[in-house]
């Protein structure tokens, strides 16, 4: 976990929103989640958005591990596209980024 502590400001400063599956090697996309959204607590950066795309959304998991939007695959990249404008839509009218709603809150 070194290399990802030393790189945790580097990324928080870099990302404002984070695609993963919870299939990844070496480490789940859940505990990805986690981790990535207490390495920016834990630095002087804005909170980053973490969408989890899945076949078998778990809200439970989602909701432990901090997920932002969870996303049920298979989807369009027009589906992905409108899912991620009305994400990102209240916050930047806000002049912010992120949509600010809980793991499986629907989108405006």
């Amino acid at each position: 976990m070194s290399l990802l502590s030393s790189s945790a400001s580097a990324l928080c400063e870099l990302y404002d929103l984070v695609v993963a599956e919870p299939d990844l090697p070496g480490m789940s996309g859940y505990a990805l989640c986690s981790w990535y959204k207490q390495a920016c607590r834990d630095q002087p950066c804005a909170p980053v958005d973490f969408v989890l795309l899945s076949s078998s959304i778990d809200a439970e998991a989602c909701a432990a591990f901090e997920v932002d939007l969870p996303l049920s695959k298979p989807l369009s990249a027009g589906c992905f596209a409108h899912a991620i404008r009305l994400w990102l839509a209240p916050a930047v009218s806000d002049g912010e980024v992120g949509g600010g709603r809980t793991a499986g809150e629907a989108a405006p």
